[in-house]
């Protein structure tokens, strides 16, 4: 990461611990690789009380346009933290190999007992694949899209995505980068490299969704011929191997 991305990343973290009610920071994505060449921050916030959760999405929006750093925060209080764990082991086990966790002593001993506790199992998997294939059959519905696809897109590939993290789970190679997750399930599921490839051209909607993106440059692109065979795609990788889960 450029000195210059590195320094600012730091000194929004520490500017993001001092606002009221955060009790602690959790850096992942590639910038918690140490990784990021583009300025872009995921970061987990963890709030004492939920109902501040638009504060900090506003302030978070505030200071990505003075910074130039696009800030995603993912807000939860410890104890929908704890929840979210506990229904998709595979998020603990993502925070587990690439957070980096910032905030009070208590916090931060009390979040590393948590993920520490992280267990993924077979029925664990086959739940979180339930999950992600009940999402996309959601979208699968063109009636309910008005004809507007970017969304739908931008949300087909998010699928697409986090059913792939969870093929590499099942298989104990897990990878979270997107470019590397998607080159090594094409390698290791040589019949779903068309599904992924459709699927990793659908991350400019993606970007557009996350605001990293302008959206008028991509609705010449989102046609119903488009959305559906995305769906097809999608749904062929969210589909689990079951000999994997079982390993």
């Amino acid at each position: 990461m450029p000195e210059s991305t590195a320094d600012s990343t730091e000194l929004i973290l520490k500017e993001l611990l001092r606002q009221p009610g955060v009790d602690g920071v959790i850096e992942f994505g590639s910038t918690g690789r140490g990784e990021s060449t583009t300025g872009d921050l995921d970061v987990l916030v963890v709030l004492r009380d939920i109902s501040g959760k638009h504060e900090m999405v506003t302030w978070a929006d505030s200071k990505s346009r003075v910074t130039g750093v696009n800030i995603s925060p993912t807000v939860m209080t410890r104890e929908s933290l704890a929840e979210r764990i506990r229904k998709s082991p595979s998020f603990g086990v993502h925070l587990q190999k690439e957070g980096r966790i910032d905030g009070n002593g208590e916090v931060i001993t009390e979040i590393r007992k948590l993920l520490d506790a992280v267990q993924v199992t077979p029925d664990s998997l086959q739940r979180e694949f339930l999950e992600l294939q009940q999402r996309l059959e959601r979208i699968a519905t063109p009636s309910r899209l008005a004809g507007h696809y970017l969304t739908a897109l931008g949300r087909i590939y998010a699928i697409g995505r986090a059913a792939s993290i969870l093929q590499l789970v099942a298989a104990g190679t897990p990878e979270y980068d997107w470019r590397t997750t998607f080159k090594t399930l094409s390698e290791m599921r040589p019949e779903l490299q068309g599904a992924i490839a459709v699927v990793v051209s659908l991350r400019p909607f993606y970007e557009a969704l996350d605001g990293r993106r302008g959206v008028g440059q991509l609705t010449s692109g989102a046609t119903r011929r488009r959305y559906e065979e995305s769906v097809d795609a999608a749904r062929k990788i969210v589909q689990p191997q079951e000999h994997r889960l079982a390993g």
